[in-house]
């Protein structure tokens, strides 16, 4: 009891200072630091002969054999070790620490690398290659091996050796960088038949359109014309329209145009323009039409310009094809040049059609094509509030449509396809009766609203008249 009692506190009025953590740490730390000019360095060991250096040694070896036990699979770690024997002129058991990290981590490419290293920089040309076989053997997909390994062949001016290394290493088919440097090491020493036949391995393995042109401008920058056309050619002929690309098609005008071929090199873009997508295109519009303004006619640039508008019409017309504005464009352009068989492309494709709310896209009778053009923009201005200006539109949509109707519905001797005509006449007579009552109906109730009775009623008996 009385040892309980010894052992409360009897005073419990605060202290007059009060102790912090902060003040706790900050004394700790003045117990702690060093004294002005001390260092936390080893102070430097002078060894002043073989035995010293021998402990030296052995308590260093001590250190790094702790540290692997305890981390083995630190590469690092291994890699210091070795290094540090190197550096005490200890080579074998500098091999001795490689050939143990290799067998803890055989995959690790910097491991390698440094035991090459090593032997290249003794100038132990065997033991270097022996280690970049065992290497390019574990790992033939590390392009860093076979990249160091036929340097240090070329360095040692074996030419020989690093093409035996290079093709080696083009039985496992590897980048098209690898392929590239073994042919420009063959260029450097002037050996221009292995070049050319490794381009034409090159492109069995990787037949990109790009090393195809690599391969026509190496033909070219010897000289040979002829072969460098003839690899174009081949190129477009082997890869067909499904891998083929804009980029051949350009390449190859350009080659013509070097050559001084304005009309091969027109030929091929009037034939890449043919074949390829729209969508891949682009570049190759704006190249043609740079080619034509440098060297061709006016008739040429009008038809550059003429195809790109083309294409704009097909696009407008793929996302809307009731957009009449764009077909009678796309018609009046085709009327413009003269090309009756693209004319009846134009009118005989997938427009608007005759019962489905449009109107054919190349009519054959004028009138009919004014009343659905006066129905269409009327009725929009009507809704408008703009009664004048609808009339005057739908009056002058009716004269361009007689127009165009004019320019296509030639005498069958012009057009001369004795079933395109009736089938034309058949389309538009089916929505024909259809038509004109809308257009009367309409005419009648815009001249009503303009209070012009008398010509209200005159609609109104046409469209009785024609009932």
């Amino acid at each position: 009891m009385a040892s309980r009692n010894a052992s409360k506190v009897k005073d419990k009025r605060p202290a007059p200072v009060q102790i912090t953590a902060e003040q706790i740490l900050r004394e700790a730390k003045e117990r702690t630091a060093l004294p002005a000019g001390a260092s936390t360095t080893a102070p430097r060991q002078k060894i002043v002969d073989k035995e010293e250096l021998d402990e030296y040694k052995l308590s260093k070896r001590k250190q790094f054999e702790d540290a692997i036990r305890r981390t083995r699979t630190q590469v690092t770690l291994w890699i210091k070790y070795a290094t540090w024997e190197e550096s005490q002129l200890e080579y074998e058991r500098a091999r001795s620490v490689f050939e143990r990290a290799i067998e803890v981590d055989p995959r690790n490419t910097n491991l390698w690398m440094k035991y090459a290293e090593m032997e290249m920089k003794l100038k132990n040309v065997n033991m270097a290659r022996n280690i970049f076989d065992r290497a390019v053997a574990l790992l033939p997909r590390v392009d860093q091996f076979w990249y160091k390994y036929t340097l240090m062949e070329e360095t040692l001016e074996n030419v020989a050796g690093a093409r035996t290394v290079f093709e080696r290493w083009m039985e496992w088919e590897p980048s098209e960088e690898a392929w590239m440097a073994y042919i420009k090491m063959e260029r450097r020493y002037h050996e221009i038949e292995h070049a050319r036949a490794l381009h034409q391995r090159f492109v069995s393995v990787h037949p990109q359109p790009k090393n195809w042109i690599k391969w026509a401008k190496f033909e070219e920058s010897l000289g040979a014309i002829e072969k460098a056309r003839s690899i174009y050619e081949a190129c477009i002929e082997t890869l067909g329209e499904a891998f083929i690309d804009q980029n051949i098609y350009v390449s190859f005008a350009k080659f013509e145009t070097r050559q001084k071929e304005m009309e091969r090199a027109r030929a091929i873009y009037k034939y890449a323009l043919d074949k390829l997508p729209k969508e891949q295109q682009q570049n190759l519009y704006n190249v043609y039409t740079q080619f034509e303004k440098q060297f061709g006619a006016q008739d040429g640039i009008e038809g550059v310009v003429a195809a790109k508008r083309r294409a704009k019409y097909e696009e407008d017309l793929a996302s809307n094809s009731k957009n009449y504005d764009v077909w009678f464009d796309y018609v009046k352009l085709e009327e413009s040049h003269g090309d009756v068989t693209k004319i009846r492309e134009v009118a005989g494709s997938q427009g608007p059609r005759a019962g489905q709310g449009g109107v054919p896209p190349v009519p054959q009778h004028g009138a009919a094509q004014g009343i659905h053009i006066r129905q269409g923009v009327a009725h929009g201005r009507e809704a408008a509030g703009t009664p004048r200006r609808a009339g005057a539109r739908a009056q002058d949509a009716g004269g361009r449509a007689r127009d165009l109707s004019h320019a296509l519905g030639r005498q069958p001797s012009e057009l001369d396809d004795d079933e395109y005509l009736p089938q034309q006449q058949r389309k538009i007579s089916a929505s024909l009766s259809a038509a004109r009552r809308r257009a009367f109906d309409l005419d009648g109730e815009l001249y009503g609203r303009r209070r012009d009775r008398r010509r209200a009623r005159l609609a109104t008996r046409r469209l009785e008249a024609h009932g």
